[in-house]
């Protein structure tokens, strides 16, 4: 099977508007951890701090986003 006909797949089950939609939903997580990583490392003028303030984003949303989730299941979503 090739990766094409694997996305070919993929569109005609979710379609493509949903498909678009997931990408977008997803990108601003990504997009803040690169902020934060360039934020900072131009403030500071060291990547490594960068590093470090990307990295404790990372982790606070990989902890997060359980919790989050879970309130949401019970909640409902608003």
């Amino acid at each position: 099977m090739s990766p094409l006909s694997s996305y070919r797949r993929l569109l005609s089950l979710a379609g493509v508007g949903y498909v678009v939609v997931a990408f977008l939903g997803r990108l601003p997580l990504a997009m803040s951890q690169l902020g934060t990583l360039l934020l900072v490392s131009d403030a500071t003028g060291r990547y490594a701090a960068g590093g470090l303030a990307a990295g404790a984003l990372a982790v606070a949303n990989a902890v997060g986003a359980p919790l989050a989730g879970g309130i949401a299941d019970r909640v409902g979503q608003r």
